[in-house]
C-alpha cells in the first residue's frame, strides 16, 4: 500500500560536495513548490558528506527533509558497476518519483532504477549532444570527448525514451533528443533564477561605470572561450571581470600578467556563491558571451535578472534559436565583430538602456518563480491519481 508522504529519488549530475564547493546551493532545487515530502539524494562520489555539509544542503529539499544516500566511486565506469547496489537502496526507499539531471551516467543509473521498479521518471536534458561530444573532441580532451561519444551511441536514447517526462533546459537541448519522445512529454523550464533586477536604476544610468567594465561567469575551459575575449579586449579602453574556477584558469592568468596590453584590464574572480552573484553583476555594464557551446547558460539568465544588457555570438548554423536570443545583442562570431560590438555599447548609452530593458522584459517571462511553478506542475501531473 502507497504511503501518503510523497517521496523524490533524485541523481544530481555531480556529487553533492561540489554544490556545496561551488556555492550553488538552491531553495527548493531538488523539490519544486515543496511539492514532495521527502527528498533522497543517491550521492554517488569519492567523498562522504559531512553532517555539517548536509545540513548546509537541506535547502535544496526547500522545507521539507532531505536524506542523503552515500555510494563510494572513483570514477564515472566505476559508478556503472554499482547500479544493482545502487536499486535495492531505491527499492528500500520506495519513492514515488526517480529524476536525473543529466543523461550521462545520473541518467543511466536513475533509467536503470526506473525501469526495474516500474517507477516514474523524470529526465533533464542540457545540452545537443550531437554538437557536445565533438566540440569536447576537439576543443577540451580527445578522450572525454570519445567517452560521451560512446555513452551517446551505446546508451542515450534508452535513457531518453525510458523517461515518463523530458525537461529541456533551453530550446538548443531539443537538438539531440527531442525525436525520441512524444512533444507532449516534453516541457522547456530553464534553470532557475530567483534573484531580481536590484540594480536596474543603476544600469539604466547614462554613466554606470567610469571605464566600460564588461563580466562573464563560467568554469574556465576551453569550450567556454575565455582566451577570446581577452584578444578582443587588447586594444580596448574597456575593462573585464572573468568569474570561475577550472582548468584554463591559472594559464589566462599567467598570460595576462605577461600581456601589457591585458595587464590592467583584467579581473580574474574564483566562484562566487549564489546570494553574492548580484553584486558582481552589479560591478558590470554589460555581459559578454563567446562559449561555443549550445546554450542559454545560467549567467545570462542571472545577468538579465539584474537587468545587464546581453553581448553574445550569433547562434549557430543548425542551432536552435531560442527565444531568449531576442533580448541579446547578437555577434559575428570573430574579433573584430566583437571589438565594434562593444564600441557600440560603449559610446550609446541609449542602446545599453534598450537592451537593458529587453533583459528585464525576458526575464519577467522566465523567472525562477514562473520555471518553478512549471516544474512542479510536470510533477503534479506525471503522479495524479
Amino acid at each position: 500500500m502507497k504511503s501518503d508522504i510523497k517521496k523524490l529519488v533524485v541523481f544530481p549530475t555531480d556529487p553533492l560536495i561540489i554544490y556545496k564547493n561551488k556555492g550553488e546551493i538552491k531553495e527548493r532545487y531538488f523539490n519544486p513548490e515543496n511539492f514532495f515530502d521527502e527528498i533522497h539524494v543517491i550521492d554517488v562520489s569519492a567523498h562522504e558528506l559531512s553532517d555539517n555539509d548536509k545540513k548546509e544542503l537541506s535547502n535544496l529539499a526547500g522545507d521539507k527533509k532531505l536524506f542523503v544516500h552515500y555510494f563510494h566511486s572513483d570514477g564515472k565506469i566505476s559508478s556503472m558497476l554499482l547500479k544493482k547496489v545502487i536499486l535495492e537502496k531505491v527499492r528500500e526507499i520506495h519513492p514515488d518519483c526517480i529524476r536525473a539531471y543529466g543523461v550521462f551516467i545520473e541518467g543511466y543509473l536513475a533509467s536503470y532504477c526506473a525501469k526495474k521498479l516500474d517507477i516514474p521518471f523524470v529526465l533533464s536534458v542540457h545540452g545537443n549532444y550531437n554538437h557536445h561530444k565533438y566540440l569536447v573532441m576537439r576543443k577540451e580532451n580527445f578522450f572525454l570527448g570519445l567517452f560521451h561519444w560512446t555513452f551517446i551511441l551505446l546508451y542515450l536514447r534508452r535513457i531518453v525514451k525510458q523517461a515518463s517526462e523530458v525537461i529541456y533546459v533551453y530550446k538548443q537541448a531539443l537538438g539531440t533528443t527531442k525525436n525520441f519522445t512524444e512533444k507532449n512529454h516534453q516541457h522547456i523550464i530553464y534553470n532557475k533564477v530567483f534573484f531580481k533586477h536590484a540594480y536596474t536604476k543603476d544600469i539604466y544610468s547614462p554613466k554606470r561605470h567610469k571605464i566600460f567594465t564588461m563580466i562573464y561567469i563560467g568554469n574556465f575551459y576551453k569550450v567556454k572561450n575565455q582566451k577570446f575575449l581577452l584578444e578582443v579586449i587588447k586594444p580596448l579602453d574597456v575593462k573585464l571581470i572573468l568569474v570561475g574556477k577550472g582548468h584554463t584558469r591559472k594559464p589566462l592568468m599567467k598570460y595576462v600578467e605577461e600581456t601589457p596590453e591585458l595587464k590592467d584590464k583584467v579581473t580574474f574572480v574564483e566562484a562566487v556563491t549564489n546570494k553574492d552573484l548580484p553584486k558582481y553583476y552589479a560591478m558590470a555594464d554589460c555581459l559578454i558571451s563567446a562559449t561555443f557551446i549550445q546554450e542559454i547558460g545560467i549567467p545570462v539568465i542571472e545577468a538579465m535578472a539584474c537587468g545587464l544588457p546581453i553581448l553574445h555570438r550569433k547562434p549557430f548554423k543548425g542551432e536552435n534559436v531560442d527565444p531568449v536570443f531576442d533580448a541579446m545583442y547578437l555577434i559575428d562570431f570573430n574579433v573584430e565583430a566583437f571589438r565594434k560590438a562593444i564600441i557600440c555599447f560603449k559610446e550609446n548609452p541609449e542602446l545599453l538602456e534598450e537592451y537593458s530593458k529587453r533583459s528585464v522584459d525576458v526575464f519577467e517571462t522566465i523567472s525562477g518563480d514562473k520555471m518553478e511553478a512549471k516544474e512542479e506542475k510536470v510533477y503534479e501531473t506525471l503522479l495524479k491519481d
